[in-house]
């Protein structure tokens, strides 16, 4: 099985390493585990066993091997992620006022696309639940950056923070600190070295709040 996994990868290329750290071989206990990204498998590089068959891939659905793929591929939707507060899903509208065919649109059909443009910016921000959100995730970014975090951890903060605000924890709480708390919980979740203090420094909390939220959301899982 090893031997056929070595052909695998000599001809198909090498396969990527799995993002979660806690998978762990079922029969040899190894944590060496790969994903091969061509077949869409989980498996035990040491073994050879196969975790998992037909799993989901995150990333986009193209590759870009040419200069002209980055036209013919460049309609496809972006994956979906929880790091966006409408998931990734809504419909954007470019600025630029020309058609399909790269020609330039007429008075009346810029005026339509321009009040297009205006009510499609208002039904996806007039909803608090949005708003709340948008502001969120934007400081979530920003404790991302100087943080040095990873896709995995903000996955996971916007998820706990998105659990909170479902529950209607955050009603007659501070944001911040909320936010300081989802990211505290998704770094104890992840082992990701980072104190509460810490983060909330990076976020301009008091982290005496964040520390009260925190055990909120102990509380409410």
């Amino acid at each position: 099985m090893n031997r056929c996994i070595e052909y695998k990868q000599k001809q198909e290329g090498p396969v990527q390493a799995s993002g979660n750290d806690r998978d762990i071989c079922g029969l040899c206990n190894s944590i060496a585990i790969l994903f091969d990204s061509d077949n869409s498998e989980t498996v035990c590089s040491k073994c050879g066993v196969v975790l998992q068959e037909n799993a989901e891939s995150l990333g986009a659905e193209w590759g870009i091997y040419s200069g002209d793929d980055i036209e013919s591929k460049s309609g496809t939707c972006m994956p979906t992620s929880s790091a966006f507060h409408d998931m990734g899903l809504s419909t954007f509208i470019s600025y630029s006022n020309v058609d399909a065919n790269g020609g330039v649109m007429s008075p009346e059909q810029m005026a339509k696309i321009q009040r297009m443009r205006y009510w499609n910016k208002i039904s996806s921000n007039n909803r608090s639940y949005h708003r709340n959100l948008k502001n969120a995730f934007a400081i979530l970014s920003t404790v991302k950056a100087k943080l040095s975090l990873n896709n995995a951890h903000m996955e996971k903060s916007t998820y706990n923070y998105r659990k909170a605000l479902d529950k209607r924890i955050i009603k007659g709480r501070f944001l911040r600190a909320l936010v300081v708390a989802s990211a505290y919980a998704a770094c104890r979740e992840l082992n990701v070295p980072r104190t509460l203090v810490e983060i909330a420094q990076t976020a301009n909390a008091d982290a005496i709040f964040a520390g009260e939220c925190y055990r909120l959301l102990l509380r409410h899982r």
